[in-house]
């Protein structure tokens, strides 16, 4: 693997060991590798391996520079489909003449009742791909599933339905553990720790260390007035850090961890991107989630920085407020350790790496801390980040006590992004990076080349992908099962894989291809809008309806049996894992419960299908109240008590779409967002040799760059934006790989969408 040029060449030799997780002990038992089977009778996946788990040390232990974690609970792996075993159907007709139509779908060819060219346009998709998608703006998935049996059209149970159904599960376990778990814990952290920096910064008052006490003392109180805690009067560094973080201002001088005014974009040692504390993904929903986040904000967005050693001191007296205090550790553990199950690990250095670090340069600080008043803090800052390097923007490395999580995403975005990818003047520097990277990079040829046509004109963009993409293929089952956060993105990537003979004609055209990196990216969309406040960013009514056909139709399943079997396979991980932690309700039980048995039909579905086969009567009925299931799973998902007597169903405003920000330059923010739920239609055989029609709901996906003066959307401003979309109101462009496959809709000409 080739090694670039710019101020991160040394995160990137040594951290490629970390992005490609190296998560296991060499005594730790692999997980089994599963194929999907397509017996008739089987389900997608039904082997479920049982490694040994053991959970890591709260900051992960380090060999060669580079952390280890062992798989934190069991993890079935789900391996893709090779083209050994083809696809067994039929070809899909090229003219919608051989195709049955129920009645209410015929209204879609006659132009009278449409328009001519729309008419034209879906028929020349349809006959061209096999497949086509219209936008419908559908609230809920749920919502069109329902729609469509009520006109009893054949169903096409899409993979984007599970994968929202997963984020909605996901979300809901998420936000329930932190309001009920781990709230009341960062509530009892912060009120004792404020305490222990008061009598620190006592102790130390008229010494050369007063000024750093102070600064822990302003970092520990204005988390505490953030999350919404009455701890008394607070020093003036703490009430101006909270007024900047209010008002999620842009990147500023930290009043508190600002040892050095900031000189952005010229440097970051100083600064702060406060825009990042405004309480957006679920965080929004209640007040005790908006505190929770504002309070987890300051301890994971704030941090002194480790560059030339300028926030060393400071930094290890907010380090040994926690460290020397084992009720305060055992709940910083206590949070940290279930959330490092969920997303990752800190990317940044936490207190006890910087701790660590300075009892091997300055023994006994702990116990009279007067001696780091000589001690040469560039050694500690130097010695920390070479035992712990920072993957992520390695130039801001800093300590604080929550950092933000690694993950693999963020890195290879990062990776492509300058100072890795272009050169001087700054119109050569790559700052606006996309989804199709991390496409491109976990093998998706459509992403690549769309990439490799626009962005190769960026030195070391290239080679730079190519790194990356060797990083994702060396990736081994442990290291997936790291976390559930890394078996959600590995339940993503068949989306990018390259559908070879295994799969239907229709499955591996183009549009189907632009169609599969759509669901994919709308699933990453809401993976990192439930994750929003812990992982790294890179810089830079049903009734009687119509009468039944002239046909008896055949309900499908989108035949990608890989996927099915992947999200189950997540949810299995975040069930376990819970479970270990004795931090498994009933209610979440029933709610992964649930989703794992759904998916695991569906997968059992997809497999038979590429054998050749349709559903069998049993499941076809099942498949009929798709709607239905899909409407549990986001009820029980909600918010509602588990007695839903006497209760409204959830919140008749609310939207399946969703917003999220991923990416920062100097000037603009990359949004990633989710609208509307599309209608895809899609030619299918029913198994007697002749082809239906059959109907599904589709993600609609949406990326634009917003000016940083402009604030970070909440979901509430998306979805008033997306609920105007069909009554002319502005709404960006769709991106422009959507065009083959999209009849309708406003689509970009240019690969980058501003909004």
């Amino acid at each position: 693997m080739s090694v670039h040029y710019r101020p991160r060449w040394i995160a990137l030799a040594v951290t490629v060991a970390l992005a490609i997780a190296a998560c296991s002990d060499g005594d730790q038992a692999a997980p089994t590798t599963v194929a999907p089977t397509v017996a008739p009778t089987s389900t997608t996946t039904s082997t479920v391996s049982t490694p040994t788990t053991t959970t890591p040390p709260a900051s992960g232990s380090s060999a060669a520079g580079v952390r280890q974690v062992a798989p934190f609970a069991d993890f079935r792996y789900v391996v893709p489909l090779d083209d050994g075993t083809p696809y067994a159907g039929p070809a899909t007709p090229t003219s919608l003449d051989d195709v049955l139509l129920v009645p209410a779908q015929e209204f879609l060819f006659d132009a009278a009742l449409t328009s001519e060219a729309f008419t034209t346009e879906l028929r020349t998709t349809l006959e061209t791909n096999g497949v086509a998608v219209v936008p419908a703006g559908y609230r809920f998935f749920h919502d069109g599933y329902k729609s469509a049996t009520y006109e009893y059209e054949p169903l096409f149970v899409t993979t984007d339905s599970l994968y929202h159904s997963w984020h909605l599960t996901f979300d809901k376990v998420l936000r329930d553990t932190e309001q009920q778990r781990l709230l009341p814990i960062l509530d009892r952290f912060l009120t004792a720790a404020v305490d222990a920096a008061r009598a620190q910064e006592a102790q130390l008052e008229g010494t050369a260390l007063a000024d750093a006490a102070r600064r822990a003392t302003a970092y520990y109180e204005s988390a505490a007035v953030l999350l919404g805690l009455d701890v008394g009067d607070v020093n003036d560094l703490a009430k101006a850090e909270v007024e900047l973080a209010k008002a999620a201002a842009d990147i500023q001088t930290s009043p508190v961890s600002g040892v050095v005014e900031c000189q952005w974009p010229a440097a970051f040692v100083g600064c702060v991107d406060f825009s990042l504390m405004r309480p957006r993904g679920h965080y929004t929903r209640t007040p005790e989630l908006t505190r929770y986040f504002l309070g987890m904000s300051m301890l994971g967005q704030e941090g002194f920085p480790l560059d030339k050693g300028v926030g060393v001191l400071p930094g290890l007296m907010m380090t040994r407020v926690l460290v020397e205090n084992p009720a305060l550790l055992a709940d910083w553990t206590s949070i940290y350790e279930p959330t490092a199950f969920l997303v990752g690990l800190a990317d940044d250095i936490d207190p006890l790496q910087l701790a660590d670090a300075a009892d091997g340069v300055v023994p006994g600080w702990r116990d009279d801390p007067i001696r780091l008043v000589n001690a040469d803090a560039k050694a500690i800052a130097a010695s920390v980040v070479a035992d712990h390097p920072v993957a992520i923007d390695p130039e801001r490395a800093s300590v604080r006590v929550m950092g933000a999580r690694f993950t693999l995403d963020s890195y290879v975005l990062d990776q492509l992004a300058w100072p890795n990818v272009g050169e001087e003047p700054p119109e050569l520097r790559r700052t606006h990076v996309s989804p199709l990277d991390l496409a491109a990079a976990f093998g998706s040829p459509l992403a690549r080349d769309l990439q490799l046509e626009t962005e190769s004109r960026f030195l070391h963009y290239t080679e730079q992908l190519d790194d990356m993409t060797e990083l994702v293929a060396a990736r081994t089952p442990d290291d997936w099962a790291g976390t559930v956060y890394d078996a959600w993105l590995l339940a993503i990537a068949p989306q990018f894989d390259a559908n070879g003979a295994a799969y239907p004609d229709f499955m591996q055209s183009d549009a189907w291809a632009a169609k599969a990196l759509q669901t994919g990216f709308a699933s990453y969309t809401e993976l990192k809008h439930d994750t929003v406040l812990y992982t790294k960013q890179g810089s830079a009514g049903e009734g009687e309806g119509p009468q039944p056909g002239d046909f008896e139709k055949r309900n499908w399943v989108e035949p990608d049996p890989v996927a099915f079997g992947r999200i189950a396979a997540a949810a299995e991980l975040l069930l376990n894992g819970f479970a270990e932690r004795d931090l498994l309700t009933p209610e979440t039980d029933d709610l992964l419960g649930t989703l794992i048995e759904l998916s695991d039909f569906l997968g059992g579905v997809a497999a038979r299908e590429l054998a050749g086969q349709v559903a069998t009567d049993v499941e076809n009925e099942r498949l009929e109240g798709i709607g239905s299931e899909l409407e549990y799973i986001w009820i029980a998902s909600s918010d509602l008590t588990a007695d839903l007597t006497g209760q409204t169903v959830p919140d008749p405003d609310e939207r399946a779409g969703l917003v999220t920000d991923v990416f920062s330059s100097s000037f603009e923010y990359l949004q990633l967002g989710t609208g509307g739920v599309d209608t895809v239609y899609v030619i299918v055989p029913i198994g007697d040799g002749r082809f239906e029609l059959a109907v599904g709901q589709v993600a609609s996906y949406y990326e634009f760059w917003r000016d940083v003066t402009e604030p970070r959307l909440t979901d509430e401003e998306w979805r008033s934006i997306v609920t105007e979309e069909f009554q002319g109101g502005p709404m960006p462009q769709r991106p422009r790989w959507v065009a083959p496959l999209l009849v309708g809709g406003d689509v970009a000409t240019d690969p980058i969408v501003r909004f």
